[in-house]
């Protein structure tokens, strides 16, 4: 495995992670969060357990060449956690969280770098929180011809499948689908996406302890509708360590021993996996096909 550490324009007091990418052009198209903290705190010591501490969360979208770099093409939209970016329908689309709830923006970066249209809201019964966790770890289908298919929940597996109003037309769900994985419960990371072999292939995460150790793990799936699992890794593909503190003046409710996938790319020759660090940095891994499969085989 190869990591690259993103780096990122970060104004005083605020942090990127959590990053998306697909490809685009000679390049990707890179989406990150960033959160701020609330200026109210800079340069104090907090000694209380706070869980959400941030002033203002927002997302930005870059257009980069093949080595991550910004070519200046971006645009940002604020209150949203969490992107996810993926193909379907004939466009590209950022999945994200505000309010509780998963939203889709269709993009346009053909010809104007921008927002294509308004965010709309997948209309699926357990997405209507008024309060409670945010509903933010869904399993987006990459290169879908004409609908947006995404895995809802591994166990009991469910998958979804909607028009690009935000209707939901169709509902999958197998319960007898069990996943043996023994570093926690799986949560959704990044879209699936296509291996040149013809397999789907997608990265989660799952957590272990309090305070929590993640893990980042991978799972096959079948290639089309419904997306039924496979298989998934013997091992995990990480291990959260705690190498970065996200607020240093912080005492208390930090984020640590974190890898969060959101993004996933195939190549040709490896597979490129976009994830947020400690909750505080952005990280690019690469693996080749020959070391995935060492994550396949039991220790």
């Amino acid at each position: 495995m190869h990591e690259t550490i993103l780096e990122s324009e970060c104004q005083p007091n605020e942090v990127a992670l959590n990053p998306s990418l697909v490809p685009h052009g000679s390049g990707y198209l890179l989406a990150r969060r960033y959160d701020t903290i609330d200026p109210f705190h800079v340069n104090v010591p907090m000694k209380a357990a706070v869980h959400q501490y941030w002033g203002r969360d927002h997302i930005r979208v870059d257009e980069t060449d093949n080595r991550f770099k910004r070519t200046g093409r971006s645009f940002e939209f604020g209150d949203a956690q969490d992107p996810r970016l993926f193909r379907a329908d004939n466009r590209i689309w950022v999945a994200f969280c505000r309010g509780w709830r998963q939203w889709l923006l269709p993009l346009g970066v053909e010809h104007h770098f921008e927002r294509c249209g308004q965010p709309i809201v997948p209309d699926f019964n357990r997405n209507q929180y008024a309060l409670g966790p945010a509903d933010k770890n869904w399993t987006w289908i990459d290169s879908t011809p004409d609908s947006l298919d995404c895995i809802y929940c591994w166990e009991p597996f469910t998958a979804l499948r909607f028009e690009d109003t935000g209707c939901c037309i169709e509902r999958f769900t197998n319960s007898a689908a069990i996943l043996p994985w023994a570093y926690g419960k799986i949560h959704g990371g990044s879209p699936s996406t296509l291996l040149p072999t013809g397999d789907r292939f997608s990265v989660f995460h799952s957590h272990l302890g309090d305070p929590r150790t993640y893990y980042m793990g991978g799972i096959y799936h079948k290639a089309y509708w419904p997306y039924e699992p496979i298989k998934v890794l013997c091992k995990p593909l990480m291990v959260g360590t705690g190498r970065f503190k996200r607020w240093p003046l912080m005492e208390t409710g930090q984020r640590c021993n974190v890898v969060f996938p959101c993004g996933l790319s195939a190549q040709q020759d490896r597979l490129l996996v976009s994830y947020g660090v400690d909750d505080c940095a952005c990280a690019v891994a690469e693996f080749s096909y020959e070391e995935l499969k060492e994550y396949d085989t039991a220790a």
